[in-house]
């Protein structure tokens, strides 16, 4: 028994009698931490360090403003004591819930079940193995464990719990703790910024000199299993951080696994802080950065050297240059098999569709269909991306499948062919046009889709759909005429009787007479004149092809900009949105503090975001990544395919119409948000309410468009890994249906749409809050992580510029 009594005194092993505890007691050094100053308590256990010895530590916290004596040696006289303020300790925001307490260096306090800690950690179940009672003055603690440098435990008067330490190495911070509670809890390791920066590389060594300080043996080698497995696998993971790992925990095999990579040149890894030649192995010794080498023990960075040096460059160069000769040949072996093949018989329909039709060519085309469909099922389960930071492709790339299997499908059941309202263009240019033309443009309504203008044979000219005029100038020749423009038309006409030209100007015809098609061959270019400033070049449609080009580039670099930011943003401040996993979100807005506008005017303006403002902008971050990629994918290929001489009216639909206007759900997802895939969801629900004889009614179409829109998206995250709630996912379009149905509703009882400011408030509010099963389902797949982007572009530069301006996180 280790009594309260101040002047008991106390054996050693040795059998020496200690000094009376009283005389020690204000130097009583208490903390786990080797060389540093012991913070006083009243209620402690032993803390075994690796070397063996044993340190008393206490439960006693000392207040925020209680000073506390620190030891420093001095040669003359021994020790001498200076009071010092302990930096305030703030709790972490998700684990607040625990029986043992820890505060890191950085004065977080962490509430830990400490089953995790004594399951992980020898030294902590060591620690655990206390009887208290809290009635009690003293305290049971196991044999052997001795008090320490002859200095006895204080006074123990109203203990109320044991379980508490206060760490003091300065690699003990709150991020080395989360990510080694984080691995006991759930088994999941995250590696910060995948080992590309020195701070991941520093972050990596300090949890592994945590886990071999505090002997959590199992832990240890699951970490360099894990780490091994990540630099084998095709991956985003730096092989550096495996050999410092290997190298801080003196574990050779992880060494030489991490050496097996060769191809991993700087030029991979985040060169703002670790600079050096960018096409440069990242193990070789003549670039390898200082920074760097502090980081590995003196015996690894000379074994190292001398591997190295042994190794001849040549050999290395030849390993390395060999391996990206096999990855090259496997990437066109990929693109040949999985994406020009597929495509290789939806051309030929395409090209038969345009042409007389018979019952050969109809079977032509079903035949056709059989093997593109094949073909592409093939390639669907057969090829997935295995890099985490491309795991978004892998969505991205399901949906494009389904999107072609399904246009293969519409190309084979067509009765009739189809017009290409462009008839100056050479045949195969305008089959390959029908394939990319998703939305449907020109060609008026095609098969049972009766929403996009009058049918396909009857159209002379091209025409955009009524829920695409808005996109283009009301000048433009896509557009269809207007009253006085065809009374202009008709009086033009001189083949035709005056009698008919009236009476078309006056009752006009849904469907014109037959006259000389208008096509962008013989109209006069006069509608739209040339830009002169860059807002002109954003807002019009020039008629050139200079020009049309250039407004394609402004719009390219400006989505690149924004895109490559908010990608940054991401990779700077949410690293634990990274490796998704069910509840990501949730997880990261309990671990993340946020202050808004912390350098305005001096700090004044400075205020802590709420967590469920910080929740509306990580949900609102998903449909902007979304929004900004998608036009800038169809920027880019506005700007290649204007460049090999495709008409410029073409691409003058702009895939997105100002998202942010919408003032009804009908607004948002019939007219603004992008039209992709309305064209087959329409022919979806329309053959699904034929086949039950159910009226074609807005009221039944628009929900089971939703039903297909959700079971689309489904079927794309569950090629993600890993695989997100599918359920949430699909309740999201199911409740943007309902939203739609509500406002056909509305519209039937009062005889007014949804529409103006109210409207905008519904459509909005009724959104974000529907809106947070699609963030977590996208976020749960680990989207926020990947790379959609080069790194290294121009929001790595803007990001660091406006964190801290606007935002900054704190620990």
């Amino acid at each position: 028994m280790v009594g309260s009594n101040a002047g008991r005194h106390t054996r050693e092993p040795s059998g020496r009698n200690n000094e009376p505890s009283g005389r020690h007691r204000t130097a009583s050094v208490v903390s786990v931490g080797l060389g540093h100053a012991r913070e006083p308590s009243s209620m402690g256990y032993h803390a075994r360090e690796p070397s063996g010895r044993s340190q008393y530590t206490s439960s006693r916290r000392p207040s925020q403003a209680q000073a506390i004596p620190t030891a420093r040696r001095n040669s003359t006289y021994g020790y001498s004591f200076r009071e010092t303020v302990p930096p305030p300790i703030i709790d972490d925001k998700y684990w607040v819930e625990g029986d043992f307490e820890i505060v890191s260096a950085d004065a977080v306090r962490f509430c830990v079940p400490s089953y995790y800690l004594l399951a992980a950690s020898a030294v902590f179940r060591e620690a655990g193995v206390l009887d208290v009672d809290p009635g009690r003055d003293d305290i049971e603690m196991l044999s052997g464990m001795d008090d320490i440098d002859g200095v006895d435990p204080p006074p123990l008067p109203g203990v109320v719990h044991a379980r508490y330490l206060r760490l003091s190495e300065p690699t003990e911070t709150a991020a080395v703790l989360r990510l080694f509670l984080a691995f006991a809890s759930t088994g999941h390791l995250t590696i910060p910024d995948d080992g590309t920066t020195l701070d991941s590389l520093e972050h990596i060594r300090a949890l592994i000199l945590f886990l071999t300080k505090y002997e959590c043996e199992g832990t240890l080698s699951l970490v360099l299993t894990v780490l091994r497995e990540a630099v084998r696998m095709p991956s985003s993971v730096s092989p550096l951080s495996a050999f410092v790992a290997g190298a801080s925990a003196g574990d050779a095999f992880t060494c030489s696994v991490a050496l097996d990579v060769t191809d991993w040149t700087w030029r991979m890894m985040d060169r703002h802080d670790l600079p050096a030649a960018p096409d440069a192995n990242v193990f070789d010794p003549h670039h390898m950065p200082v920074a760097v080498w502090q980081l590995i023990p003196p015996m690894y960075t000379w074994a190292l050297t001398t591997a190295w040096s042994g190794d001849t460059r040549n050999v290395r160069r030849e390993r390395g240059e060999e391996r990206r000769e096999e990855r090259r040949e496997d990437d066109v072996r990929t693109i040949l098999l999985y994406i020009v093949l597929p495509l290789l018989p939806i051309y030929l329909q395409a090209y038969v569709l345009l042409g007389k039709q018979g019952e050969v060519i109809r079977a032509v085309r079903r035949a056709a269909a059989g093997v593109a469909v094949g073909g592409i099922v093939k390639a669907w389960l057969s090829f997935r991306f295995t890099d985490p930071k491309l795991n978004a492709f892998n969505n991205g790339f399901t949906v494009v499948f389904i999107h072609l299997a399904l246009k293969s499908l519409e190309f084979a059941l067509l009765h009739d062919g189809i017009v290409d309202p462009w008839p100056n263009r050479p045949r195969w240019r305008a089959a390959l046009d029908l394939c990319l033309n998703s939305r449907m443009l020109g060609l008026g309504s095609v098969g049972i889709d009766d929403t996009a203008g009058p049918p396909n044979g009857t159209v002379d000219r091209p025409v955009l759909a009524g829920y695409l005029r808005h996109l283009v100038p009301p000048d433009s020749p896509l557009r269809p005429l207007t009253h006085t423009a065809r009374r202009a038309r008709l009086a033009r006409r001189r083949s035709q009787s005056f009698s008919d030209a009236v009476q078309e100007a006056i009752s006009p015809s849904s469907t014109p007479g037959p006259s000389r098609p208008i096509t962008p061959q013989n109209t006069k270019a006069t509608t739209s004149p040339h830009p002169t400033s860059i807002k002109g070049l954003w807002s019009r449609r020039p008629t050139s092809r200079t020009g049309a080009i250039a407004r394609h580039v402004l719009h390219v670099t400006t989505h690149y900009v924004v895109l490559d930011t908010f990608l940054a943003f991401l990779h700077h401040t949410g690293l634990e949105l990274s490796p998704g996993g069910r509840g990501t979100l949730e997880r990261y807005v309990l671990q993340s503090r946020f202050i808004a506008l912390p350098d305005m005017l001096g700090g004044r303006l400075a205020h802590h975001v709420p967590p469920g403002i910080l929740t509306i902008c990580i949900e609102a971050c998903v449909p902007i990544v979304i929004w900004q990629g998608l036009n800038l994918g169809y920027h880019v290929a506005a700007v290649i395919f204007l460049c090999a001489g495709w008409e410029v009216e073409s691409w003058n639909v702009d895939l997105f119409d100002a998202p942010w206007r919408a003032d009804s759900i009908i607004d948002l997802w019939g007219r603004r948000w992008h039209q992709l895939f309305r064209h087959q969801f329409i022919l979806a629900a329309a053959s699904t309410l034929k086949l039950l004889r159910l009226p074609n009614r807005p009221a039944l179409l628009f929900p089971l468009v939703f039903v297909f829109s959700g079971l689309l998206h489904v079927l794309g995250e569950m090629s993600m890994d890993p695989v997100p709630s599918t359920g949430a996912l699909w309740a999201f379009f199911l409740l943007s249906g309902v939203g739609c149905a509500l406002e056909i509703t509305f519209k039937t009882v009062t005889g007014r749409r949804v529409r103006g400011m109210p409207g905008r408030l519904w459509c909005w509010v009724y959104t974000f809050v529907i809106g947070r099963l699609a963030a977590d389902a996208w976020l749960d797949a680990g989207v926020a992580g990947c790379s959609l982007l080069p790194r290294g572009g121009a929001g790595e530069y803007i990001a660091p510029l406006l964190i801290g301006r606007l935002f900054e996180r704190v620990p």
